[in-house]
């Protein structure tokens, strides 16, 4: 049998998950791959009709003949590498009489003119968008600005600072910021003192509010506040956030804060967060109001300087607090509704001091904010943005098929480093599985009604092993397993401490071949484990309980 060493997870896991996904993570940029994209001269761009540079722009008049029916600005030949992330970005400077559509972005590998991205320009301000190399060797890209058929011809638009450069993850000199990953794009995350925590699985969510960003929209009611504005820079990096801030009317002892009233389900139970930051004032208050139960005021205070939770208010929640970086906390509080709530408010106080959250209106009681989540769920998941519509997180799923790195169905030893993110979701929530259907399984997993971790070793649906009790659920909690299993002899070993033996049990008759090592979840993806696995080491072989122990201290 013949041993094979993968240094990085992208050398052998299998990963996907449907939709984007966030992550505080080391993130920069190489160089800039397009030329004059400031358009510093009118060089290094084929113009279409109707496209004209001047002024350190690039300017389109769909008035001219022609320029109706599709016209474009393009910079073929931009080298880029397979398998890498580019993003792209742009400024547009104007935009008038442009719907859905017509004006727009693409990314298109040149010369089979395959799209890989598109943005549709709706608004001045900063475009931006993240796509990924086709998978065979260098290609170019086509950095394509297209009017679309469905114009009236009288679009204009101005555009400025068209860039595109590769991402580059994880080099230390890099700032962390909460970065969106495309589509199947795993998610190695960070804390906020730029300690690596692992590859993050997760389970699917859904974030319930139509705008978790944009405060100023009239989707969120504000009460007691100044004029709302995205001006200042959120724990993503960018002009994001915002400066929630009373008034100024003047006057004592009045509440500022944002309500949103949503519909919800009975006997469900909620987790309601928010990225905030300390300005003027440093302490928020989230709360309740128009549930039957909790009652009105529920929540608590969270002090922003500190990073620490202060006073529970109304019935008492589960709250939380964890450090984002750059003075950046999120800050969730979660609730069950009683069997007659469909409707309620999510409310976010600016705070004067724990347990106080009436300020002066004098214009200088404010807060940053950003990222606001309501998710059914108990314990808050991964920042899921939305604007102007719910959205949803897929699952992370990862896995190896055991034919490629030398399976011994006769014997082996999983050593695994993990963190707990939370809680334990619904189920039997897996650290790794060994597994070829659902009745023939080798894993590590947490009961939820135990909240402990097991082993188990299951043979045509009969448990051989099973070690109750290795170790005790917390949330954030580092635990470095080594699990060892052959025919009648299996141990397991939880910070180098021997948990649990036994010498009878059988692993090598399943009804089908184990041929999945799930990682992070179960044999049919789910499960989720809802924290990062910080490392994974897989031997063909038994080893003794000295080694299992010397590995994991």
């Amino acid at each position: 049998m013949t041993t094979k060493q993968y240094d990085a997870y992208s050398d052998l896991i299998t990963f996907t998950r449907a939709s984007t996904g966030t992550a505080l993570r080391h993130v920069g940029y190489g160089p800039e791959l397009v030329t004059n994209g400031t358009f510093d001269t009118d060089s290094d761009w084929t113009k279409g009709t109707g496209w004209t540079i001047s002024g350190g722009a690039a300017h389109l008049d769909a008035s001219v003949p022609g320029a109706g029916v599709y016209s474009d600005l393009r910079q073929p030949g931009i080298s880029t590498s397979a398998g890498k992330l580019y993003q792209f970005s742009a400024d547009v400077l104007s935009l008038t009489n442009a719907t859905a559509a017509e004006i727009r972005a693409r990314i298109i590998s040149y010369p089979s003119a395959t799209t890989l991205m598109e943005i549709d320009f709706l608004a001045t301000g900063s475009a931006q968008g993240i796509t990924t190399a086709v998978p065979s060797g260098d290609i170019s890209f086509t950095v394509s600005l297209v009017y679309g058929t469905n114009g009236d011809g009288d679009e204009t638009a101005s555009l400025d600072n068209i860039s595109v450069k590769e991402v580059i993850f994880d080099r230390a000199t890099d700032p962390l910021v909460l970065f969106n990953h495309p589509t199947n794009v795993p998610r190695i995350e960070y804390d906020a003192n730029g300690n690596r925590k692992g590859l993050l699985i997760e389970e699917a969510r859904t974030n319930l509010l139509d705008y978790s960003e944009d405060f100023t929209d009239a989707y969120w009611t504000a009460i007691n506040a100044a004029t709302l504005a995205i001006d200042a820079s959120g724990p993503d990096g960018e002009t994001s956030a915002v400066t929630f801030v009373d008034s100024g009317e003047g006057g004592d002892a009045a509440e500022v804060f944002l309500f949103k009233t949503i519909s919800v389900s009975t006997s469900t139970t909620y987790t309601f967060s928010v990225f905030a930051k300390a300005d003027q004032l440093s302490w928020l208050q989230l709360a309740l109001n128009g549930f039957t139960t909790p009652a009105n005021n529920s929540g608590g205070f969270f002090d922003l300087a500190n990073g620490s939770l202060g006073n529970s208010t109304g019935d008492t929640l589960d709250r939380s607090i964890t450090d984002y970086g750059n003075g950046w906390y999120r800050c969730s509080i979660t609730f069950t509704t009683d069997v007659a709530d469909t409707a309620g408010q999510v409310r976010i106080y600016v705070g004067e001091s724990n347990g106080d959250r009436t300020v002066d209106l004098d214009g200088t009681s404010s807060i940053l904010i950003y990222g606001a989540q309501l998710e059914a769920g108990s314990f808050p998941t991964s920042y899921i943005s939305t604007a102007g519509a719910a959205a949803s997180r897929a699952a992370d799923v990862a896995s190896i098929p055991t034919s490629a790195f030398g399976y011994n169905p006769d014997k082996g030893t999983v050593v695994c480093e993990f963190e707990y993110q939370y809680a334990i979701g619904g189920g039997f929530v897996r650290t790794w599985e060994i597994a070829g259907n659902n009745v023939d399984r080798i894993n590590l997993y947490t009961s939820n009604s135990s909240g402990r971790l097991n082993f188990a070793a299951v043979e045509n649906n009969i448990f051989q092993v099973a070690f109750n009790n290795l170790a005790e659920f917390n949330a954030f909690r580092d635990l470095n397993t080594a699990v060892a299993f052959s025919n009648n002899d299996f141990a397991a070993v939880v910070d180098g401490i021997l948990k649990d033996t036994s010498t009878s049990g059988s692993i090598t008759n399943p009804s089908v071949p184990r041929d999945k090592f799930s990682i992070g979840s179960n044999f049919t993806t789910g499960n989720q484990l809802n924290g990062h696995i910080k490392s994974i080491q897989y031997y063909p072989r038994r080893l003794t309980n000295a080694q299992l122990q010397e590995l994991t201290s």
